[in-house]
């Protein structure tokens, strides 16, 4: 089997898209290069701009601009080839009731003008998802490798960054500054924190399927082992235990139950034992660890009922107390309709977000196109538990920590997981032999 089969699946192909498919895979891939090419150094201007602007309020826009464009070359890219299936009409209509119910409630009043701009964005940016991998499955094996290859590049840059930014004590990539420097963490080249969490997690998945597909080569080990180190240097939770989560997820993959438990535990051990002793015998890895344990100590002992959920959420728990007391108000008409107010105060746990900006029906015909594209089945056993379960763990951290479905900074990478597993699954040779 091809590209070409994979793309448009078995049957005859009309001979217009055919002759229009080349060219359009050809745009696809050249804004791909790009795209992800740029998307570090956007991330650092954004950053930049945004530490000399943080006096006068000013937020940053030049990585959305970035990404906008990005997305605008794709989209007419796939518009070219006539790229239209009925899952993807689902996905328009899907998205066009979205901006129906945004735009109703700002008619109504319920959204201000400055508030429907940031809900647009937001719209935008989740179901932007949708593009990336509609326009990976153009290309061919040999461009879809390249464009991996700067995928590797431009990860490594964003792990480099975090890494380098805790070494040095680079302010810039603090992840809290100046006054507000409540927690420790550096985020480096990304706007948030809990971003940055979210693309070491997902870094960490795409290493380990090219590990699972094509052996360890030495870009696969500089990543992997370039984003262990940085996901504790972020000081978020989520890191850590998705890092570790998607670590546990390759192991039970490639070997059996009994196997994988003791290369996990034994990972896991040596992680343990390395940042025990970089707590007791590095001063600034202690002082980092005792600021942010004072910080959950805080948010736990905000509501002493909910102590531990309160100290596990980071305080998002009592955000959706607030927000299901305006759901409340208004007879929970959001959650069948959409275009609640979320820009105006975030829950910050994706799910919770999603489902009040969309609507319940809509958030599930989202989230149904969303897993589809890690669903299991196909011949590499291997590639489907671990894409199936990686899955699960980007569910669970969107579940709780937030900011993975929303990002737009994840949606490359993740769907280029989803579309190299695909073509894995249902023709393995083309990925190139194992090691």
């Amino acid at each position: 089997m091809n590209s070409h089969d994979l793309a448009y699946g078995p049957g005859p192909v009309p001979q217009f898209s055919e002759t229009n498919s080349r060219v359009a895979a050809t745009l696809a891939w050249a804004v791909l290069i790009i795209g992800l090419g740029l998307f570090p150094i956007g991330d650092f201007l954004s950053v930049y701009a945004a530490k000399g602007a943080a006096a006068q309020g000013a937020d940053a826009r030049i990585s959305l601009l970035l990404r906008g464009v990005t997305i605008a070359g794709l989209t007419a890219s796939l518009m070219y080839g006539f790229r239209i299936t009925r899952t993807g009409l689902w996905r328009v209509i899907a998205f066009a009731f979205v901006l129906c119910a945004t735009f109703g409630s700002y008619v109504l009043g319920v959204l201000a003008k400055n508030e429907l701009q940031e809900q647009l964005i937001f719209v935008l940016k989740v179901f932007a998802f949708f593009v990336y991998p509609a326009a990976m499955r153009m290309l061919s094996d040999r461009r879809l490798r390249q464009v991996e290859s700067v995928a590797f590049v431009s990860l490594m840059i964003y792990g480099l960054s975090i890494v380098v930014g805790a070494a040095l004590s680079i302010d810039m990539f603090l992840s809290y500054q100046a006054d507000t420097h409540i927690r420790s963490g550096y985020k480096g080249i990304i706007y948030a924190q809990n971003e940055a969490a979210a693309l070491v997690v997902v870094s960490i998945g795409f290493g380990y399927l090219h590990a699972l597909l094509r052996g360890w080569s030495w870009r696969t080990i500089l990543l992997i082992g370039c984003m262990l180190v940085a996901a504790p240097l972020t000081g978020t939770k989520g890191a850590i235990l998705g890092a570790l989560a998607g670590t546990c997820a390759y192991f039970y993959s490639r070997y059996n139950a009994i196997k994988a438990t003791f290369f996990a535990a034994l990972i896991l051990l040596a992680l343990v034992t390395v940042a025990a002793s970089a707590y007791f015998f590095l001063p600034k890895v202690s002082a980092a660890v005792d600021l942010s344990l004072r910080y959950f100590q805080h948010q736990g002992g905000r509501i002493g009922d909910e102590k531990i959920l309160t100290l596990l959420l980071s305080g998002r728990n009592l955000k959706f107390a607030n927000v299901w007391d305006e759901v409340q108000k208004n007879n929970y008409i959001e959650l069948l309709t959409g275009g609640h107010p979320v820009v105006r105060y975030m829950v910050e746990i994706d799910i919770p977000d999603l489902v009040l900006a969309f609507g319940l029906p809509i958030f599930l015909i989202y989230f149904g196109a969303l897993a589809q594209n890690f669903a299991r089945g196909g011949s590499d056993r291997q590639v489907s538990r671990f894409t199936q379960i990686f899955f699960w763990i980007v569910v669970a951290m969107a579940s709780t920590a937030g900011h993975v479905f929303v990002s737009a900074v994840i949606g490359p990478y993740l769907a280029l997981v989803a579309v190299i597993s695909q073509r894995a699954r249902r023709s393995p040779r083309a990925c190139g032999p194992r090691g």
